[in-house]
């Protein structure tokens, strides 16, 4: 009788527990994923350099990756003093300007021999090999060069997240 009801306490004990259950998520529908950026290779895509003067005129280069990331050098009055960069918005801004004012056949310079004092602007476009298409503006310039000029000039002043590089001075506003 003992036998017996210690082989039913042990049915009892493990006879009434529920069996454990794996619970298993469902894969979310296709449409549910998080949306996710290709990594882009940082390739330059623009850059705008701007050269001294005998006045008050900004000397810097900045240089536009397709990635959003914008390296800047100020030398003198410009809107930085030394070296900087800064992260926008994943390159739309840098592309939306690019593809607006990109072309292969811009002159190489604009100028004429006998105005004087008057600062350069160059503006060298990139092709997705790597090749630049340079344009030194001075005079007589398309005006496309020159609203790309300005549009390039509002975004640099329009960076609030400058980050300095290697012991840089901190931006002028």
């Amino acid at each position: 009788m003992r036998y017996l009801s210690s082989l039913l306490l042990i049915v009892i004990a493990f006879g009434c527990k529920s069996p454990e259950v794996a619970v298993v998520e469902e894969a979310p529908e296709q449409n549910e994923m998080p949306e996710r950026k290709p990594e882009l290779k940082r390739t330059l895509m623009f850059s705008m350099e701007r050269t001294p003067c005998f006045g008050k005129c900004p000397i810097d280069k900045a240089e536009f990756y397709n990635d959003g990331t914008i390296m800047y050098n100020g030398t003198r009055d410009g809107i930085l003093d030394g070296r900087a960069i800064a992260y926008t918005d994943n390159g739309e801004l840098i592309s939306a300007i690019y593809g607006e004012y990109y072309s292969e056949e811009y002159k190489k310079k604009y100028d004429d021999p006998h105005v004087s004092d008057l600062p350069s602007t160059i503006i060298t476009f990139y092709d997705a090999y790597g090749t630049a298409y340079p344009s030194e503006i001075r005079v007589d310039a398309p005006s496309e060069l020159r609203e790309m000029e300005r549009r390039v000039d509002e975004l640099l002043r329009s960076i609030t997240n400058w980050e300095m590089i290697g012991g840089a001075h901190s931006p002028k506003r």
